[in-house]
């Protein structure tokens, strides 16, 4: 076992190298932080791990929806960096009124005009939370337009609501906020209602998931760079995937040992991508359990986090290098599509 501090070689490509062995006898901002890391390309506001924690910049996507709600509640409710700034946006969609619309111009004026209230609303309400806030409304689609908007504005982090209003903006799961993890230039949070309250006395849990991999060790480090409650708990876990020949009954004449040295090696492979986690999180001061458990990661994640009452899931991309934003399908996009509870996806940019 390497030291729980080096990076964890990658049980993907080890699982994937034995298998072949075997088989010849795998105006609404957001903010992350990021810290220095040989193997990603930091954005030049990021500051060196001396320097403490940066300034985040949030592009927070609201409409006129209770989801939308949550999600000003949640931020209300967890601490911030000194200087965080964030962006309310809310986006008109226009096109989405339909061509039965009698009189477009002047409806399309009020409801920007609904729109300009709520954003300087919750702009206002964020500012008196300690999150220095302003608001924008603009025309377009919103499952183009917030990916969009927050590059431009060089947001950290998007967040917005798992369910949105039908009508004029369309925030809908599936649609919007599948497409703000596919494309979004940065970090997204996805929040869910009901897993924030101000002045809960039970304690916040955070979920870290694992695989070991670069984007992983990001999603650890972002995590490690915030401030939280003192009653915060956080675990970290990881979920292998053994080959099906290692689980018994296994087909065809393989060696019971090898495919034992093979399971041993993916176990390890995971228990260093948990204590690698463990120990970011460590340096920071912050204490954490562990785990390691056998079964896809897309079920175990979201079993471990009902199971476990966890208020947010924190988990890397895992995207393709040269690649932008969540593959359909993969781990991130699961989790953060059906989880109970709210969900971040971190994303870096490899070098």
């Amino acid at each position: 076992m390497r030291d729980a501090g080096d990076r964890p070689s990658s049980f993907i490509q080890s699982a994937l190298a034995a298998w072949a062995s075997v088989l010849q006898g795998s105006s609404y901002r957001p903010v992350v932080w990021y810290l220095t890391n040989q193997e990603i390309s930091l954005p030049a506001k990021t500051l060196a791990d001396s320097a403490g924690i940066q300034i985040m910049k949030l592009l927070i996507a609201v409409d006129f929806s209770p989801s939308s709600e949550a999600v000003i509640t949640e931020i209300e409710s967890r601490p911030w960096p000194d200087g965080t700034e964030a962006i309310v946006l809310n986006v008109i969609d226009v096109m989405g009124l339909g061509s039965g619309v009698m009189d477009l111009g002047s409806v399309i004026e009020e409801q920007r005009e609904q729109a300009r209230q709520l954003v300087d609303s919750i702009a206002g309400r964020l500012s008196s939370a300690g999150v220095r806030a302003t608001g924008d409304v603009i025309d377009a689609t919103p499952s183009s337009a917030i990916p969009a908007y927050g590059k431009q504005c060089g947001a950290d982090f998007i967040i917005l609501g798992s369910h949105g209003h039908g009508g004029l903006v369309r925030f809908l799961l599936g649609s919007v906020a599948k497409a703000v993890l596919r494309s979004a230039p940065c970090s997204v949070e996805i929040v869910r209602g009901g897993t924030y309250d101000v002045g809960l006395t039970k304690n916040m849990r955070i979920l870290l998931a694992s695989d070991g991999s670069q984007y992983s060790q990001a999603a650890a480090r972002s995590v490690a760079a915030r401030p939280w409650r003192a009653d915060t708990e956080f675990r970290v876990v990881c979920f292998a995937e053994l080959p099906p020949f290692c689980l018994p009954p296994h087909p065809g004449p393989v060696e019971d040992d090898t495919l034992e040295a093979l399971r041993q090696g993916i176990m390890q492979n995971a228990e260093e991508a948990v204590e690698s986690a463990r120990a970011i999180l460590r340096r920071a001061g912050l204490e954490s359990a562990g785990e390691v458990a056998v079964g896809d990661p897309r079920i175990g994640i979201l079993d471990e986090a009902s199971y476990w009452g966890a208020w947010l899931i924190v988990l890397g991309s895992h995207g393709t290098k040269g690649a932008e934003g969540v593959a359909p399908g993969h781990v991130a996009e699961t989790v953060a599509l059906h989880s109970h509870c709210s969900v971040e996806v971190i994303r870096s940019e490899l070098k």
